[in-house]
């Protein structure tokens, strides 16, 4: 029986190997053409997992590059004139003013009379990702508050150097009473990036005990390889996930140690100190740091939230953490504080949310005494500063005070005044540093 079944066998492997050319070609197409089909059929079924995951974790970001543009400071920034009614749904539009400002109202370089103006800093929890431009947080204060004007300068993506940066040049133009310089966790994690969005951005590298601004200006067009892979970054949702999944077991990395990349908390002290000696020199506004906690932080104790409440508390700056107060809202309202998971900006604030962070922020800003408690009408003409006060300050010295801010606003970023704590490379512009 064995000889016989041996002999079927190589009678069977002659009979293939003298099978025509063209039938063992159509062989191999059929095997292909199945070994693609369910490659391809694999692929649609990890990205709708995909899909679905990103969605379950709420925090996944809506795009912005619809009303973005390159930058050559800050790698991008939102276009001036920006006029998208729906562009997270019904009436949840996005407008700019000539400045580029989250808002259509036009800001005058002179703080209004009697009013009181806030500069809201942040990524896209600041900007008010998936809201509209008056349901954003920074515009709800005025709500609240009639005597306050804000001014959001939030942009989707930023980091902590990124807003640092936007605030040194953009906000130097205006008058402004204080200052809520806002992050979240990521935009700690964000200043070890060279590229997002699809864009290359400024890096900040610690020299001694200032830092050194880097990779400006960044690069307008990627190399082609990346350029590539950022692009199906931003288009497949496995991607997307991997990317998440890769950020997680970072988090859970230096989540057991004491101080997340020491490299970034010297940059992250240093842009916190930036702030502040901006704020004093531009006529001494006040200035508010601010966590804003996402639904991640109430189911733990992010390590840059630890790091930047001990930063802050040694500077002896005013710190503003809204995790313990998100914590107190009751488990079945604290859903309703952000948007759902079918939203494109699932994760973000809701309207609902805005106005919560907008309560808490006014009540902070009162309890601070960076605003007066009460409304009163000989108290509405005064900043919370004295050496804002517009109604002791000539005319002509408030144009001369906002010419030097203009001056400073248009010059290089090595001319600025000391104590400001960054430097720029001492590298020619041209020689812009190849993104990783």
């Amino acid at each position: 029986m064995n000889a016989e079944s041996s002999t079927e066998s190589s009678m069977s492997s002659d009979k293939e190997a003298k099978a025509p050319p063209l039938r063992r070609r159509a062989t191999w197409i059929r095997g292909m053409g199945r070994t693609l089909l369910a490659s391809a059929l694999l692929f649609v079924l990890l990205e709708g997992a995909s899909s679905i995951i990103l969605a379950v974790d709420g925090t996944g970001e809506a795009t912005s590059r619809m009303f973005s543009t390159y930058d050559s400071l800050l790698g991008w920034t939102s276009r001036p004139s920006v006029d998208l009614p729906h562009h997270w749904g019904w009436r949840r539009g996005v407008r700019t003013n000539s400045l580029g400002f989250r808002g259509a109202a036009e800001i005058e370089p002179v703080e209004p009379p009697g009013r009181v103006r806030v500069v809201c800093v942040g990524d896209s929890f600041a900007f008010g990702e998936g809201v509209g431009d008056d349901e954003a947080w920074c515009h709800e204060l005025a709500g609240i508050d009639p005597r306050l004007q804000a001014v959001n300068l939030g942009q989707s993506g930023y980091g902590v150097d990124q807003s640092y940066l936007r605030y040194d040049r953009d906000a130097a133009a205006i008058e402004h009473s204080v200052v809520l310089f806002t992050f979240t966790e990521d935009d700690f994690f964000r200043m070890g990036d060279r590229t997002r969005y699809g864009y290359a951005k400024p890096v900040f590298r610690p020299v001694g005990g200032t830092v050194e601004v880097t990779n400006i200006p960044p690069p307008r067009v990627l190399p082609a390889i990346e350029r590539t892979v950022a692009s199906l970054a931003r288009r497949l949702r496995t991607i997307e996930l991997a990317n998440r999944v890769v950020a997680k077991l970072r988090r859970a990395v230096f989540a057991g140690e004491p101080s997340p990349r020491p490299d970034l908390e010297r940059v992250a002290t240093v842009v916190f100190r930036g702030v502040r000696s901006l704020a004093e020199v531009r006529g001494g506004a006040r200035v508010l740091f601010v966590y804003l906690p996402t639904l991640h932080d109430v189911r733990r104790d992010a390590p840059w939230r630890r790091r930047a409440a001990t930063v802050l508390d040694s500077l002896g700056y005013p710190f503003a953490d809204l995790t313990d107060s998100l914590r107190q809202v009751p488990d079945l309202q604290r859903p309703a504080l952000f948007l759902p998971l079918e939203d494109p900006a699932a994760g973000h604030y809701s309207v609902a949310g805005n106005a919560w962070v907008a309560r808490h922020l006014h009540h902070e800003l009162v309890e601070l005494g960076i605003i007066p408690p009460v409304p009163d009408v000989a108290e509405r003409a005064s900043p919370p500063s004295a050496a804002r006060d517009a109604a002791h300050t000539p005319p002509e010295a408030r144009n001369a005070r906002h010419r030097v801010s203009r001056r400073r606003a248009l010059g290089s970023l090595a001319d600025r005044p000391p104590g400001t704590y960054i430097t720029r490379p001492r590298t020619s512009p041209t020689a812009r540093p190849t993104p990783r």
